[in-house]
């Protein structure tokens, strides 16, 4: 119930930045920050900036361990957060805010275009979660000129992407850089009923949602959606049969099927979803670039024509400075091709997709093995790491589970023929080590794991043993009654 109007919200964060100031924050500096969605926090946030500083915000339930491992390897001066922990630099509490008290504005800070503004940690296939360093460049472009999505004064849109994500440039910074309304929703889930409530008492007409949150809304309550003007759905692969059903429900309203990655500022293209793309034997399109961003398709060097599929290669302003403290990685991604005749610094991420006849881009999978989990990005290598570092557990391999071609879950199948490491106690210690986001749904313990004749798995029998669909005959010997 907490209303902040701009100037009020301003005013907080210079308290903050006055304050961030006295502790020593300033140009180029990163600051960690630990704290639930709340005004405090954006305001703290913003104050960040205003010093100069990238901030990376990081989620309070995330296991304290790998919370103290992140603050250490952004070498922060200071951690700011109201939780206790076994923090590795001083812990800074945010100081008591008087609106009455006399105005105070923090020293002028540099930062350019170039700078850093914030760092968002993802799933690393090393095992290690790798660190996006995304410059301010990469999230002013996509509100100057934006047509992707309404913008300006009467767009009140819900806070519902966790802080530490990058969807939260969407749902936070994207009505505050545009002169619009952000409400902070406290539900960790948006259900049909708090959706239609926020319609109702806060006068919400534009939603973000992941395609998985945008699924559950449709099957479990369809109507909530009513009064809506636009929905966004990105993260994930969009659902056909969703996206139909909510269509059919709401003519009039406008669905937005949003693709990027975080190296590339969030977002890199946009399709305003119809009936007939819902039939596309490609699935929903992901539509056409946003402003100040190069999308190419390629064969290696090569410009894939219509229709080609080949790898799907990102410039422009979106593109990160490169991944944290992590040379080799920022160079084996991040690389120079000439284009057209043209030498571009190129994001290659690892999607496949090719070009519609209409010029718009599709989605054709992965080149690897990485996925998208309710619009987190999952590299399956760095929960299996955290599995093999349990005693006794052998041969730790994830997989999707999925329902009509959607990723639904993941599951993690593991051997463990001595010790006999239940499935409890393994989910118990990857819950201590993982955020919720990355403790697979599914964990099974099997006698041998199935191979192919090469010798390699073979993670597509896993898929249909977890899914039901693999015959007796097929699926290895069943765990133990012990198991």
């Amino acid at each position: 119930e907490t209303r902040l109007t701009y100037s009020e919200l301003d005013a907080l964060s210079d308290h903050y930045a006055v304050a961030l100031e006295l502790a020593g924050v300033g140009s180029g500096d990163v600051v960690p920050v630990v704290m639930k969605r709340s005004p405090e926090l954006v305001g703290l946030l913003l104050a960040v900036l205003k010093r100069g500083a990238a901030y990376s915000a990081m989620d309070p339930q995330w296991p304290a361990e790998r919370l103290a491992a992140l603050v250490a390897r952004l070498r922060a001066r200071l951690v700011v957060t109201g939780a206790s922990g076994p923090w590795p630099v001083p812990a800074w509490a945010p100081p008591g805010y008087d609106p009455a008290a006399p105005a105070r504005r923090p020293s002028p800070a540099r930062a350019g275009a170039e700078d850093p503004c914030m760092i968002l940690f993802t799933s690393g296939s090393s095992g290690a979660p790798k660190g996006v360093v995304a410059a301010h460049r990469g999230v002013a472009r996509l509100y100057d000129a934006c047509d992707w999505m309404p913008a300006g004064p009467g767009v009140t849109m819900p806070q519902v992407s966790a802080s530490s994500w990058d969807g939260f440039v969407v749902d936070c910074w994207g009505p505050l850089l545009t002169g619009g309304t952000t409400v902070l929703v406290d539900d960790q889930v948006l259900l049909p009923a708090a959706l239609s409530e926020l319609r109702d008492k806060h006068g919400v007409n534009v939603v973000f949602l992941t395609p998985s949150l945008f699924n559950m809304l449709v099957d479990e309550g369809v109507q909530s959606f009513a009064g809506i003007q636009t929905i966004l759905i990105g993260g994930e692969r969009a659902s056909s049969a969703h996206a139909r059903r909510f269509l059919e429900h709401h003519p009039a309203a406008r669905l937005v099927n949003l693709y990027g990655p975080t190296e590339c500022g969030v977002l890199v293209s946009a399709h305003d979803v119809s009936l007939p793309d819902c039939a596309a034997a490609d699935g929903i399109p992901l539509g056409r670039a946003v402003p100040y961003t190069g999308i190419h398709v390629l064969d290696g060097s090569r410009v894939c024509d219509v229709g080609e599929a080949g790898e799907i290669c990102l410039t422009g302003a979106g593109l990160a400075i490169g991944y944290l403290d992590d040379a080799e990685a920022t160079a084996r991604r991040f690389v120079d091709v000439e284009v057209d005749g043209i030498r571009r610094r190129m994001y290659r991420t690892g999607d496949l997709g090719h070009w519609s006849g209409d010029r718009r881009l599709c989605f054709d999978g992965r080149s690897d093995l990485q996925v998208q989990v309710q619009g987190y990005r999952v590299e399956p290598a760095e929960i299996e790491l955290a599995a093999a570092r349990v005693a006794g557990v052998a041969m730790p391999t994830v997989v999707p589970l999925r329902r009509n071609g959607e990723i639904e879950a993941l599951a993690l199948f593991y051997t463990s023929q001595q010790a006999k490491v239940s499935e409890a106690d393994l989910r118990a210690e990857l819950a201590r080590q993982l955020p919720a986001y990355l403790v697979p749904g599914r964990i099974r313990r099997m006698d041998r794991l199935p191979v192919l004749a090469n010798g390699k798995l073979d993670r597509q029998l896993l898929e249909m043993i977890i899914a039901g669909t693999a015959g007796a005959a097929a699926e290895p010997a069943a765990p133990s009654s012990e198991a």
